[in-house]
């Protein structure tokens, strides 16, 4: 009996320690890097921007779109089951609608931000393909935009194969402040700027 209460103890400890450690790492705040962007013959960056409250841009040289401020809502994992008569899954003010007959049978669909200094998009379950393109309605008026052409704004997707960013086809609703980009696959996305 007193063997049984010594191994609870040590049990307790343990948890108690490790749920320490693990909040401890949570408090963390390192953004992602967005290391996938190393692009080999890259377009030439875009002007120094300001954001729309004016504020020097902090990251002029980049090629995507940076984050200026992260809405609350933009935090965790949206998912909707969408099937074959398709539907829309909403992730803070940025959604993906998928047209009737895309999907062939009912999917749980997600979309996230990772917490990232560039609006980065994962959707899932990764892999899966579609019957027809699926729109991608992604907000940036969060982000360091002002005195960019906000018409060369291109939705863009991590390839594997080759490892790049690849433009998928975009327009841009400067009244909005979004970008629409179709697709017929799932993987990481962001908006690039480009010149």
């Amino acid at each position: 009996m007193k063997q049984t209460k010594w191994i609870k103890k040590i049990a307790i400890a343990v948890f108690l320690i490790s749920e320490i450690a693990f909040f401890a790492a949570c408090e963390s705040s390192q953004p992602l890097a967005i290391s996938e962007a190393d692009m080999s013959g890259s377009t030439e960056l875009s002007k120094r921007g300001r954001g729309r409250s004016g504020e020097e841009d902090p990251f002029p040289d980049s090629e995507f779109l940076m984050v200026r401020r992260r809405d609350d809502a933009e935090d965790g994992v949206s998912t909707a089951i969408i099937g074959p008569e398709g539907g829309i899954l909403f992730h803070a003010s940025h959604r993906l609608e998928v047209p009737a007959g895309a999907l062939s049978e009912s999917v749980e669909i997600s979309m996230s931000m990772p917490v990232s200094d560039t609006l980065l998009f994962e959707f899932g379950p990764h892999g899966i393909q579609f019957n027809m393109p699926v729109k991608l309605v992604l907000d940036f008026n969060h982000a360091w935009t002002s005195d960019l052409d906000e018409s060369l704004f291109k939705v863009v997707y991590m390839n594997s194969t080759p490892l790049g960013w690849e433009a998928i086809p975009t327009t841009v609703d400067d009244v909005t402040e979004q970008c629409i980009g179709e697709t017929n696959h799932f993987s990481r996305y962001a908006i690039r700027k480009f010149q």
